[in-house]
């Protein structure tokens, strides 16, 4: 005897909702791709940019892989490389290597306390930021200026301790979900 079950099918609501929970890392990290963009009037520091992006592209590459790929990673690369000054293809290819990076390290990173995940954040940052410099620096033929280099990561260091509290908080509201 053939018994049929029948799935009901989600509403347009439902299938909505889901995409959009499904969606909350990409979200979060392209509204701190603008907040990284906002203007800064202090004389001296006109052309430091920090890219705050790695910190939640750090954090999801860790905690939340299944909703944050390389692929978005890519995406997130591509913006920058659009709004910045950079050579195209640069930050793409910088925001997809520091993803791979940070997820290959996941299980070992899931483990250990926050003070020891920003560090590691910190020399990953600091990998991609002398990565980008020496890229740049190729790609213009001559050494750009290391110092702001080095107080962008500097920036991006500092900044992790204060987007991870929204991200960790945003990762418990889709855990429970």
């Amino acid at each position: 005897m053939r018994t049929s079950y029948s799935i009901a099918k989600p509403t347009f609501k439902e299938q909505v909702r889901e995409f959009m929970w499904f969606n909350i890392p990409k979200f979060f990290t392209y509204f701190v791709v603008l907040i990284s963009f906002c203007p800064i009037f202090i004389s001296k520091f006109s052309d430091i940019r920090p890219c705050l992006s790695l910190a939640p592209i750090f954090f999801w590459a860790v905690y939340r892989p299944h909703s944050f790929s390389a692929k978005d990673a890519f995406i997130i690369g591509l913006v920058l490389d659009l709004f910045e000054t950079t050579p195209l293809g640069l930050n793409t290819l910088i925001m997809t290597l520091f993803y791979i990076l940070s997820n290959s390290q996941r299980r070992f990173l899931f483990t250990h306390p926050f003070a020891f995940v920003w560090c590691i954040f910190g020399l990953f940052g600091c990998a991609a930021y002398v990565l980008k410099w020496l890229l740049a620096s190729v790609n213009y033929a001559t050494f750009l200026p290391f110092k702001i280099v080095f107080i962008s990561q500097f920036l991006v260091f500092l900044s992790y301790p204060l987007i991870c509290p929204f991200c960790n908080k945003l990762h418990i509201i889709l855990r429970d979900h």
